[in-house]
Order: C-alpha cells, then structure tokens, then sequence
C-alpha cells in the first residue's frame, strides 16, 4: 500500500487522495510504504531517485549495511516493535531521507506511523517537511517502545503478587510460567528494538549536520534510549527471577506431592505384610481356628497403619 502525505495549506499534513499523482508534486513529504508490490516500488523509485529495498532485502541486511549517509541521502534500517492480537512481533522498517523527502518501507504497523487521536504521532502533522516527520516517527517510537516496556513492567508486578501473594498462585504456577514467557518475549523483543535504534540514532547524529536534522534532539531521543536500554535490562532480571520462582514452586509442589505419595504407600506396608502372613497356606497356624483370629489380624493391621500415620505427623512429613 503506498500512502503520500503532503503539506496541506494550514501547514501541516494530510494524506493524498492520489498517492501516485501526488509523488510528482513538491508538496509529497512523507512518502510511506506499507507491505508494498514491486509496482508501488518502482513507482516510488522512478518519482524520487531512492532505491527502496524489498521485505527480502531488508530482512537480509547485516548490520553494517543498515546505515548509509551521502550528501543526497540518509539511509536508515531499524527493527521495530508491533503488537498483533496481543502478540509482540518485530521487523526491519526502512527510512530514507532524500531531497527533503521521507520515505518509509515497512511490514509492521507500528502504532508510532498512525497519525490520528490518541495515537503516539500526534505531532506528525506539525511537521511539514521529511527531516522533522523523521525525527516526529523516531520519537513516537521511542515513546511507544516505554508504553510497552511500562505494559510489561505492570504485568511482572502483578505476576509477583500472584506468586508470592497471600493467596498465592499455588493453583495455576503452569499459568504463571506461561504468564512469565509472554512479559519476557515483550521484553525481549524491546531491547531488540532499542539496541537497534541506538545504533541508528548514534549514526544519524553523526550525520545530522549533513542532512539539516536537530543535533539536540537526535542527543536526547539517545538519551532515551540508553535509560530505557537499561530499565529493560533491569525487567529481564525481574522476569528471569519470576520465572526461576514460579519452577522453584512447581519442584517444592511436586516434591509435597511426591512425598505424600511416598508416606501413603508405607502406611499399607504393615497391613499387607500382615495380610501376606495370614494368607500362608501353613497348616500349623492355630490363629486361624479361633473365634478371635480374624479380629485379631485387622486390629493389628488398623494399628500398624495407625502407628505409621502417628509417626508422620509427628515428625511433620505431612
């Protein structure tokens, strides 16, 4: 899908109702491809210059060839992070600065490219040229990248006081540990995020005076990310000890388990080892011709089980 937001009378930006036609005209600013076919490519390669890389290429860049900077362009490559049906996905989004233009390739739907109410890139409509939509996409994704690691931090608090609670998660630990493998994907998938975007803003900085973008800004949005670099570090601590409880939980219960087990089958030790007695087939067994006899053996098997539980719980095996 090919998407050309231009720069309306009023200053700021709206989407053209003719994205092929408005590539031609000077007040195309952000040029923006979403999952686009090889026609959009072309159409968009022919109308401003760039070599716009395919989903292939994108996602077999290495990363020294993520950046690139000459006097005409400014070519960036970042993973970012979407959330589909409350899954965290990641992928490379292309962004390239040519001729004060911005042109984004991507197959993400980050919520930072929405423009619209309550939506993270609210202030892309005050930018009307290429250099400050870039710096207005870069910051909406930081700032989503702290919503999630927030979401994620919030989820692991509440996880901690399920597992550690007075009522505890003694009855859903397996839930817990699938609860657990979800905050730590996220987060997994955030520090990908902002270790990614590190390396795209330190080389957009040293490129800025080149390119006409705000060194301040650009220093501040690094700023950002090394603080939430380290906070995310900080949660994949919490998550990994989350996880190393709740299995720690699963072995003591299993363990209780396994040992109340163990104390039921020595507690029909006695009774069956009487009962093996009785059932010889000696014919010198004078008990077995009493009147008394068949009381005699379930007493002692009753007691000898008795004895057994007395024990346990004295010695607190149950």
């Amino acid at each position: 899908m090919l998407v050309v937001y231009e720069t309306n009378p009023d200053g700021g930006l709206s989407c053209s109702l003719a994205p092929a036609a408005a590539l031609a005209g000077a007040a195309a600013v952000w040029i923006d491809l979403l999952r686009a076919d090889a026609d959009e490519e072309r159409l968009v390669e022919t109308a401003t210059g760039a070599d716009v890389p395919t989903a292939r290429e994108r996602d077999a860049l290495e990363i020294s060839s993520r950046f690139d900077s000459t006097p005409e362009e400014l070519y960036l490559t970042a993973n970012l992070v979407s959330m589909q049906d409350e899954r965290p996905v990641s992928g490379p989004v292309t962004f390239i600065l040519r001729g004060g233009r911005l042109i984004t390739s991507r197959d993400l739907e980050p919520r930072a490219f929405q423009i619209g109410d309550g939506r993270a890139s609210t202030r892309l409509p005050q930018h009307p040229d290429g250099r400050g939509v870039l710096l207005a996409l870069l910051e909406g994704v930081v700032e989503r990248l702290a919503d999630l690691l927030d979401r994620a931090a919030e989820d692991a608090d509440a996880l901690s006081d399920d597992v550690f609670g007075e009522d505890g998660a003694a009855g859903d630990l397996r839930g817990a540990v699938r609860r657990v493998g979800r905050i730590g994907a996220l987060n997994a998938k955030c520090q990908e995020s902002l270790a990614s975007l590190s390396r795209a803003v330190a080389f957009t900085i040293a490129a800025a005076k080149l390119h006409g973008l705000d060194s301040a800004r650009l220093r501040e949005l690094g700023r950002d990310l090394r603080e939430l670099e380290h906070y995310a570090g900080g949660l994949a601590d919490r998550v990994e000890f989350l996880l190393e409880a709740a299995l720690g939980l699963i072995g003591a219960q299993q363990n209780q388990s396994m040992r109340v087990m163990s104390i039921v089958a020595v507690l029909f030790l006695p009774p069956t080892l009487i009962a093996s007695v009785y059932g010889m087939n000696f014919v010198h067994m004078p008990e077995l011709g009493q009147t008394w006899g068949y009381p005699l053996a379930l007493g002692l098997m009753v007691a000898s089980a008795a004895l057994i539980f007395l024990i346990s719980k004295l010695n607190r095996w149950l």
